[in-house]
């Protein structure tokens, strides 16, 4: 098949990254076991496709997969559009704490900031 590699395990810090993520999603959206049990399913099926993305990217597919519904949290709904209420927290700063945008602090595992795949804005 063309555009398809061979599985290669995530590194140490794509690992951490995702499991970040996974852990936020997980303590954002205990309240809501369905969309909690929706993400985990999308999660599953984005690391089944990482062989057809570039090996750098792997974490943040499945990373974002975790991520993509965290807006239906109470803790999170300041507009009660889930698109909008997710991207205003950051899984390093957690809930009920000094939540940032997480898409300006987001650091790709693999980048640096002259390869322009780290964000601090």
């Amino acid at each position: 098949m063309v555009g398809v590699r061979e599985r290669v395990p995530m590194n140490a810090e794509g690992a951490a990254f995702v499991a970040a993520a996974r852990m936020f999603a997980e303590e954002l959206l205990d309240e809501l076991p369905e969309r909690l049990r929706h993400c985990r399913f999308v999660a599953v099926r984005a690391a089944k496709l990482c062989p057809a993305v570039a090996a750098s990217k792997e974490a943040l597919l499945v990373a974002a997969a975790w991520l993509h519904d965290i807006g239906y949290a109470t803790a999170l709904r300041k507009t009660g559009f889930h698109p909008l209420d997710g991207p205003t927290t950051s899984p390093t700063s957690g809930p009920r704490r000094n939540w940032q945008p997480w898409w300006r602090t987001i650091r790709v595992p693999g980048s640096s900031p002259k390869s322009g795949a780290f964000r601090n804005r």
